[in-house]
């Protein structure tokens, strides 16, 4: 009987490595939040990319290129706090300057994913104080409304009572009154309208007075016009005689001669 075949179990390099991390710098996967759709869909297209180096890489797996970069982070962190204290500087190879880059990504990533979150919990803190306080007042409000509705029983029923308590006599009174006043009413509807009618007649007399003053100059004017034309007719009937005169005199001048 034959044995199943084994299966092959890739074993990471350097070489490698820095593949992974070239493909995880070119592709911005440190922009997504850890654990969100969008980072699980960039490690998706780095496996696709790795596994196209046949020579290299065997069906490597989103879990397995993700689970490699914590391993050679973790390896870094402790190496290079190692060299700084050793030698007060770092290695200057591709493979960490690399692991710089993303280091530093990746810690600034983690940053802006604790903002959000502690700004998601303010928000959330701050809604629900909304809301307890919108509560307080609706129930502020209903307790209020509560009162002036009790209150307003309690007139209700007072006025009732007074009603009730009323004799014949004190609805006679409460008529009497009311006729008094009604007629009072009636009587000062009648003055306003009286003192209306007087003033519009005072205002027809003045508009008619006017126009009587304004026919009455008019007529001044043009027995004015009348009398100035008889002036200029009296003195051009003077002029013409004065003329018929000169000339009959001249005329009978010239007879004897």
């Amino acid at each position: 009987m034959e044995s199943a075949p084994k299966k092959v179990v890739m074993s990471w390099t350097e070489e490698k490595d820095v593949l992974l991390m070239r493909e995880m710098a070119a592709q911005g996967i440190f922009q997504f939040k850890s654990g969100s759709r969008e980072r699980g869909t960039v490690w998706q297209a780095i496996t696709k990319n790795l596994n196209g180096h046949k020579d290299l890489f065997h069906s490597v797996t989103s879990r397995g290129v993700s689970d490699r970069f914590t391993l050679i982070l973790r390896r870094y962190k402790a190496k290079n706090a190692e060299e700084l204290k050793s030698t007060g500087e770092g290695s200057e190879d591709e493979y960490d300057l690399l692991l710089e880059e993303l280091t530093h990504l990746s810690e600034e990533s983690d940053k802006k994913a604790n903002a959000e979150a502690e700004s998601a919990k303010e928000k959330i803190s701050a809604e629900k104080e909304l809301a307890l306080d919108i509560r307080k007042r609706a129930m502020e409000t209903m307790g209020q409304t509560s009162k002036r509705t009790k209150s307003d029983e309690l007139q209700d029923n007072e006025i009732n009572e007074r009603k009730k308590g009323r004799t014949g006599g004190d609805t006679l009174a409460w008529l009497e009154k009311k006729a008094d006043r009604d007629l009072k009413y009636k009587e000062l509807q009648l003055e306003e309208q009286r003192k209306e009618r007087e003033f519009q007649q005072r205002e027809r007399k003045e508009q008619m007075e006017l126009i009587q003053k304004q026919l009455q100059m008019q007529g001044e004017s043009q027995k004015q016009q009348q009398q100035q034309q008889m002036m200029l007719m009296q003195q051009m009937m003077s002029i013409m005689q004065q003329q018929q005169q000169q000339l009959q005199l001249f005329t009978s001048k010239q007879d004897k001669d």
